[in-house]
């Protein structure tokens, strides 16, 4: 019996709000420095304790993505491509608005 892939949560919007959520934690800390010092410093990834900060926001990012993750699969297998990308631009705003609420860096 051949399997529907419309019926698994597994498909390219799941796979837009990973690529998102790792473009999220990969971009975090660029936009941190661009805030506090003016330029994008490349440097702050070869600091063990940045990373590790940086890997438990990851961490805690999964609570936005998780959820988002979801509801964007959802959106791509009943509203297409342009529903899924909107709301993943839409979380990845959210994101932002969270990292920089938790750092009072705005």
């Amino acid at each position: 019996m051949e399997e529907n892939s419309n019926n698994t949560g597994f498909n390219k919007g799941f796979l837009m709000a990973v690529i998102g959520w790792l473009v999220t934690i990969i971009t975090m800390p660029l936009a941190l420095t661009l805030v506090q010092e003016g330029r994008i410093d490349f440097d702050i990834f070869i600091d063990p304790l940045f990373l590790v900060f940086f890997l438990l926001y990851g961490a805690l990012l999964l609570i936005i993505w998780g959820p988002a993750a979801w509801i964007i699969s959802k959106a791509y297998r009943k509203k297409g491509t342009n529903k899924a990308l909107l709301l993943t631009v839409a979380v990845y705003v959210i994101s932002i608005l969270v990292f920089f609420g938790c750092t009072g860096a705005l």
